[in-house]
């Protein structure tokens, strides 16, 4: 695989290329977090990170995000804990996956696999911390359910 930075092209191994997407994929998500032209603030990280994990990675780690958010959101009725278990699921299943020597681009012998693992767990934080308020909604029981009317204290009609 052969990259071109500043000019120069580089061959690389299939785990450096994993990385380098690894962190394209970070560069997205906090570009989503954290939009420029909305001052820093607001943005759909995880609609990105969704895209992120069905574009980029197995096809089987994307079924299993897609079957775990569903049934978290199903059972508890509430999207934004789905979101976050979403990202923590998506770290569990990067080092199965690695471990078990079954992902592209990654094994478990990669000299860059520590750096892999940290990028992915700094997501599955960044999304617990972007859910902050939810976090605190949920707590206060204040957090809209799916399918419950929206009202501007985040209670039930």
């Amino acid at each position: 695989m052969r990259f071109v930075v500043c000019g120069v092209i580089l061959d690389t191994s299939e785990d450096f290329a994993f990385l380098i997407m690894m962190y394209t994929c970070v560069g997205v998500i906090l570009g989503h977090n954290f939009p420029f032209y909305m001052g820093f603030k607001g943005g759909k990280g995880i609609a990105a990170s969704s895209g992120v994990i069905g574009a980029t990675l197995d096809v089987r780690m994307w079924i299993i995000s897609i079957i775990v958010f569903a049934l978290v959101v199903y059972i508890t009725k509430y999207v934004s804990v789905g979101s976050m278990v979403l990202l923590v699921s998506f770290f569990i299943q990067i080092v199965v996956f690695t471990q078990a020597d079954i992902l592209w681009g990654m094994d478990s012998m990669s000299e860059y696999l520590v750096e892999c693992y940290l990028l992915v767990l700094f997501l599955a934080i960044l999304s617990v911390v972007r859910h902050k308020a939810n976090i605190v909604r949920l707590m206060n029981g204040t957090e809209n359910k799916v399918g419950q009317k929206k009202t501007q204290e985040g209670k039930e009609d």
